[in-house]
């Protein structure tokens, strides 16, 4: 039997781990494989100068970006072990993904091109100049997706 694919979208805060009860409740271990997806900021590339110039760095220092970028990704991924263990013990089968960039076009971008079935997030439910200020990444993923989400709407 194939398994489901659920991506569970993180950012390393105590509050997008409110998503792992409800996935604990509602989606079978046995019927469902979960991706734990991390995106995080890349490396500054763009530098200010005098406050008036600019500088591409990673034209510059191409080898060290891509080490920056590497420490960068072995440690979001290093901060998912603890959540996939816990997965695990409980019976999922839980795999990681680690991105650079901006969360929300990162996750539209694997869901498109990896076959998932279902997304699961946290929302703080902004609105008005809140939301206009910081985005909505899943309105964004609602907006762009033909899958189901299981979106959790938890108070801070």
């Amino acid at each position: 039997m194939t398994k489901n694919k659920v991506l569970i979208l993180l950012d390393g805060s105590e509050f997008r781990q409110r998503i792992l009860p409800h996935i604990r409740r509602f989606i079978k271990p046995d019927e469902n494989s979960l991706v734990l997806f991390r995106v995080g900021e890349p490396p500054q590339t763009v530098y200010p100068i005098d406050g008036m110039f600019y500088i591409d760095l990673q034209t510059l220092h191409e080898l060290y970006d891509d080490e920056t970028k590497a420490t960068i990704t072995s440690q979001l991924r290093d901060e998912l072990l603890a959540t996939k263990g816990a997965l695990e013990a409980a019976g999922y089968q839980v795999s990681r993904e680690v991105r650079l960039g901006n969360i929300a076009q990162e996750a539209l971008d694997y869901i498109h091109t990896n076959h998932i079935d279902l997304v699961a997030m946290c929302t703080r439910g902004r609105t008005g100049l809140s939301k206009a200020l910081y985005g909505s990444v899943a309105e964004y993923i609602l907006r762009n997706v033909t899958i189901p989400v299981l979106l959790v709407r938890s108070p801070d």
